[in-house]
């Protein structure tokens, strides 16, 4: 896994690092988690087979970490993939633009450098991501009322989050970059160089 690239400036050869990579691979394996605890919590669930009571909490704990790190760690990659694009590419005033916030970033940095724009539906992925981020990690408790509301109706940022499609979130995931290798062919290259974008099954359009 590639957490490194080699740039020349100004006579000078530097490494900078690719801190994207390692978030996305942090998303994928609590992806494949998930997987693997849905599998075990869907036995739990119909009582398939019988596990000690702190087995139980144990896999529940896990299914629901895991669950939630796909889309908090999808949010990291795409924040540190902007901000070492803007590194990368000495992005004009970029100290400047340090403030705006992960979308605007996308919708300026590829667009300076390229002069071509990301997708729209692209940035509507990322202004969800972090929304989503953004309403877990400021998170506000929620009440219901009791014997009138049920918890699994609950949109609490968490629960909102353990109900969305988590391979539809890693398909999402891959189509922000990859609209981004569309229109930057260094992008491309490299990423055709050293891979590093995992295939996940195809993503449906809404």
């Amino acid at each position: 896994m590639q957490t490194w690239v080699l740039l020349e400036r100004q006579g000078q050869k530097y490494f900078l690092e690719m801190p994207h990579v390692r978030y996305y691979e942090f998303a994928t394996r609590n992806f494949i988690k998930f997987q693997e605890q849905s599998k075990l919590v869907d036995k739990l669930l119909k009582k398939t087979i019988v596990m000690p009571k702190e087995d139980d909490k144990a896999a529940w704990y896990e299914y629901h970490n895991s669950m939630i790190n796909v889309l908090l760690y999808s949010a990291l990659s795409l924040e540190a993939y902007i901000n070492y694009y803007g590194t990368r590419y000495d992005i004009p005033f970029n100290n400047d633009l340090e403030r705006l916030s992960t979308l605007n970033k996308f919708k300026m940095y590829p667009t300076i450098k390229t002069r071509r724009t990301i997708d729209i539906e692209a940035l509507n992925v990322i202004k969800k991501f972090f929304k989503l981020r953004d309403g877990f990690v400021h998170a506000k408790p929620e009440r219901l009322k009791h014997g009138v509301d049920s918890p699994d109706e609950s949109n609490s940022a968490s629960a909102v989050i353990e109900r969305e499609d988590k391979g539809k979130i890693m398909c999402d995931l891959n189509y922000v970059y990859q609209s981004i290798f569309k229109i930057d062919d260094d992008e491309k290259k490299m990423q055709v160089k050293t891979p590093w974008l995992h295939q996940f099954i195809k993503r449906e359009e809404d």
